[in-house]
């Protein structure tokens, strides 16, 4: 219909109007529709970016290109309307990538609305539809997203721009790619070489985007390695190149390890070819100090995956760690013997322990453990997530557990004294657990004293606002051994949605211990 201006509308004409407006006034009001991918990077423009910096973070979202050798997945990931890349490796998928300000994803695969998303913590409010699940993020996130029988399982890493990214070319920067003359094998000698020189330089070593293979390499004092978000430092997946771990810290000081890039030792084909020797650490310090690891893919160890041992002053910052679910003794991260030690943000996918503090005198380095901060840490595994012991030949102490999301475990919290020395002073703050079960014990809370060469004790443990969303299989234990008592002071206890102020109601076996409920 044309109307002209000037001429009164026919009573029909304002009845057409009006139902118009009502019908698209009750469209509005419903669900929005899931974004459709846009093509490009969304970038504000140069007045948004003015309003954007007087107000709130520029919005941005910073695409990390596959790895080399990278499978793609099935699954259809954005970012603000931008494809990322979703690997599907081993038994999961994952997408990496990094943004500022607020971004909305959309996840595209049959079923999608389906996933549950943890850590449940976080509260993520999601929009969904057929095939398709959306939500919103304001800050960095390492989340798991899985069907609810636990099945395509897809890790999201959600970091923040990088603020210190070195620049080729600059004096103190040493290209690796300068350094190799045969791309299409093992590169072991020229590597190690680049790593020599950084150290007497006090230089930054850098592997741009792309794979360099290698066996075992040593990191001296003074040296910084980058690995953009495309590198791939890889294993050669053969013993004869590879010693008890992939990358040694050996008496080193003030190092750094960092970048967006991967590290993978292919773990599970040096043990199911070398057995007990291919039980291959991907990093470990020995007598070092004041050592960073920070930001990088950590993929498919061949036993723990990264040992702190008889070192000090060590920070480990937004690592992510995926390894393989058929292989064994895949611990995550293990301070052991050490002192100082922070690790923050870390994400854990494994089949052992997700960390184990400990004091093993492996190396015949018999050391105390002493000040360990682990916190915000997501953790999903089939033994402990928040463990310390079993190895403790010496004295542990002032280890915090604080803010840590437990996806997964058949342990949620565990200490284990065998080796008669003296536990102390043990704090979990803040953590929160949901599915624990899979494996041997199925508890929340195992604790325990027993004699494998003496008897030693724990004491002064405080477990403070711990959340568990449901009762393990199994009843929580805490036993100490003969005149060992354990001492645990329990406060704000919350299981499946209600306060517990008892062992009893907390459903935990009490022997040889004194368990103080707090109000």
């Amino acid at each position: 219909m044309h109307y002209r201006t000037g001429k009164k509308l026919a009573p029909v004409h304002w009845m057409v109007i009006l139902w118009m407006v009502i019908l698209f006034t009750m469209a509005s009001c419903g669900s929005p529709p899931i974004p459709a991918p846009r093509p490009q990077t969304h970038i504000s423009s140069p007045l948004a970016q003015n309003i954007q910096q007087q107000n709130q973070p520029l919005q941005q979202v910073i695409a990390y290109p596959p790895l080399p050798g990278a499978l793609s997945s099935s699954i259809q990931l954005t970012v603000d309307g931008q494809p990322i890349f979703v690997e599907h490796y081993k038994d999961s998928n994952y997408a990496r990538f990094a943004f500022a300000g607020r971004a909305t994803i959309v996840i595209r695969t049959p079923q999608a609305e389906q996933y549950q998303i943890s850590p449940h913590s976080y509260a993520i409010q999601t929009q969904k539809q057929a095939g398709a699940l959306s939500f919103t993020l304001d800050q960095p996130r390492k989340l798991l997203l899985q069907m609810p029988n636990g099945t395509e399982k897809l890790f999201l890493f959600a970091d923040a721009p990088e603020t210190d990214a070195p620049n080729l070319g600059d004096p103190n920067v040493i290209n690796i790619s300068s350094y190799l003359t045969n791309t299409s094998g093992p590169q072991t000698a020229p590597i190690q070489r680049a790593l020599d020189d950084a150290s007497q330089r006090k230089a930054i070593v850098y592997f741009p985007d792309g794979k360099y293979v290698s066996g075992s390499l040593t990191i001296k004092s003074d040296t910084s390695i980058y690995l953009a978000s495309g590198a791939l430092l890889l294993s050669t997946g053969q013993i004869q190149d590879t010693r008890q771990q992939f990358l040694m810290f050996n008496g080193t000081q003030n190092a750094r390890l960092y970048g967006r890039g991967a590290i993978d030792v292919q773990g599970l084909q040096l043990r199911r070819q070398n057995d007990n020797a291919g039980r291959v650490k991907i990093l470990r310090t020995l007598n070092a100090k004041n050592i960073t690891i920070e930001d990088l893919l950590l993929r498919d160890a061949g036993s723990w995956t990264v040992h702190l041992l008889a070192s000090d002053t060590i920070h480990v910052t937004n690592l992510k760690i995926i390894n393989d679910m058929n292989n064994t003794n895949g611990d995550g991260i293990d301070p052991d013997g050490s002192t100082n030690i922070t690790i923050d943000g870390a994400f854990i996918y494994t089949t052992d322990d997700c960390f184990a503090v400990k004091a093993s005198g492996l190396f015949q380095t018999t050391r105390p453990t002493d000040t360990v901060l682990i916190k915000n840490a997501v953790c999903y595994d089939r033994k402990s997530a928040l463990k310390v012991g079993t190895e403790t030949r010496h004295n542990i102490s002032n280890v915090t557990f604080e803010n840590n999301d437990i996806i997964h475990a058949d342990r949620a919290l565990a200490l284990y004294m065998e080796d008669g020395s003296v536990m102390s002073n043990i704090i979990y703050l803040n953590n929160h657990a949901e599915v624990i079960g899979g494996d041997a014990k199925q508890r929340l809370i195992d604790f325990s004293i027993s004699n494998r060469s003496g008897i030693g004790q724990i004491k002064n443990v405080q477990i403070t606002n711990f959340t568990a969303a449901q009762f393990s299989p199994n009843p929580s234990v805490i036993t100490g051994l003969g005149s060992s008592a354990i001492t645990v002071t329990i406060q704000n206890l919350s299981i499946a949605g209600t306060t517990r102020t008892s062992a009893a109601s907390a459903q935990i076996q009490v022997s040889n211990a004194m368990v103080n409920f707090q109000s």
